[in-house]
């Protein structure tokens, strides 16, 4: 289904050891260079982008792997990227692939409104603030919700399974690779439009 496009590590690059406090680097700036257009102009195009992230552990290394998927009306960028994490939880390897997209964002204006989607309901619901963060998740989380501005919805995914399968596969592939890649392709708009409006 994807094009491999390019990668961002050199198969024999050591994955950098990322502080939860520090995790903005060379992927999340490789992040910000495609959503402002620096790596594809077609990206510029104005109107709403939509998210959907995807979480995976491999307890052996202590690895998270964190898979995205970037939509806007006619492309899509991927991406799949790997770091130690401090705990074997869903629930962390979940809220750092968030916290991978709001930190991609947080000096970014689409001009249009951002959903970051994700099938994990206890994330969602931790970072809209309906339920408390485990003690170990509050930096985290905080770090999230600094990041996240008005405009950008954290919402459930509840219809497009594919799309949340192919973001755990570039999370699983993160860890297996530990580098990250990144593919892009153009998808039918009836599959962006399936997704979109079932959140409006």
């Amino acid at each position: 289904m994807w094009r491999r496009c390019g990668s961002l590590l050199k198969d024999d690059d050591q994955v950098p050891l990322l502080d939860v406090t520090s995790i903005i680097g060379t992927a999340w700036s490789y992040a910000k260079e495609c959503l402002l257009g620096n790596r594809d102009p077609r990206l510029k195009l104005p109107g709403s982008y939509t998210f959907i992230v995807n979480g995976f552990f491999i307890g052996i290394n202590s690895l998270a792997g964190v898979g995205w998927i970037c939509m806007d009306s006619h492309h899509i960028i991927c991406e799949a990227i790997s770091h130690p994490i401090r705990s074997s939880s869903c629930l962390e390897t979940e809220l750092m692939a968030i916290l991978a997209v709001s930190e991609a964002l947080n000096s970014y204006n689409s001009g249009g409104p951002i959903r970051i989607l994700s099938d994990c309901e206890n994330a969602v619901e931790i970072v809209k603030g309906v339920t408390r963060p485990p003690p170990q998740f509050i930096d985290l989380v905080k770090l999230i919700r600094e990041n996240l501005s008005k405009s950008v919805k954290v919402e459930v995914v509840s219809v497009c399974e594919s799309f949340t399968t192919s973001a755990h596969n570039l999370a699983k592939l993160a860890t297996s690779t530990g580098s990250s890649q990144c593919w892009k392709d153009v998808l039918p708009n009836y599959l962006i439009d399936s997704v979109i409006n079932s959140f409006d």
